[in-house]
């Protein structure tokens, strides 16, 4: 596999970069892989099991490769960092998780029946391939959400709250829903003021 791999990035994926979309060289790789497993089920011989080995190196370093270029188009500078370390962790979490599954379903119908069905399951699941296209032809201009400035709103609703519960709780039981003046201008300070507040830091999570 990895004479196969080291074959493919330096030969085979530049060409099919210059004659093929991403997409199709994705879809024409996973193929590969899918006639790869069937080969494997039914080949005995160690020399010619090596060399469907180093195509099964081939075509995962071009679908790998193909998938990662699209991602970095496809994420945003902002989170560009995020995005891979998600990614990364997801795609190793995907490794360890079906080893386990397929080691177990080897384990319980044998090795060749296993690689029969992960390769009609992989041939099936390429039909994805057509609507999750990864040509893009433009940059994705993608926009953070504003989450923290509604999380900001919801705190400083409550806090607004707050203080008109403070300000009925303590208006004179003679006239209720009346403050004094002295109280009620210091009050509405400490609204005006949370509300700079929450305003200025909405303005910095904007820009950043």
């Amino acid at each position: 596999m990895g004479v196969g791999s080291v074959f493919s990035a330096v030969f085979i994926l530049p060409r099919l970069r210059k004659r093929l979309s991403p997409n199709a060289s994705t879809i024409l790789a996973n193929l590969l892989e899918a006639v790869v497993y069937l080969l494997m089920a039914f080949v005995r011989q160690p020399l010619i099991f090596m060399i469907i080995a180093a195509l099964a190196g081939l075509g995962w370093t071009v679908a790998a490769s193909e998938l990662w270029v699209a991602a970095q188009h496809a994420i945003p500078c902002w989170a560009r960092g995020r995005m891979n370390a998600t990614v990364i962790v997801v795609s190793q979490g995907g490794i360890a998780f079906g080893a386990m599954i397929w080691g177990l379903t080897s384990q319980a119908a044998g090795v060749s029946t296993t690689l029969i069905v992960a390769a009609v399951a992989f041939t099936f699941s390429l039909v994805l391939g057509i609507p999750l296209s990864i040509n893009f032809t433009t940059p994705l201009d993608s926009q953070p959400i504003s989450d923290y400035r509604i999380a900001n709103r919801l705190q400083f609703r409550t806090r607004l709250k707050g203080l008109d519960h403070l300000i009925q709780s303590r208006a004179p039981t003679a006239h209720p829903g009346r403050v004094p003046c002295e109280r009620r201008r210091r009050l509405t300070t400490e609204a005006q003021r949370a509300q700079s507040s929450e305003s200025i830091l909405v303005s910095a999570l904007r820009q950043w």
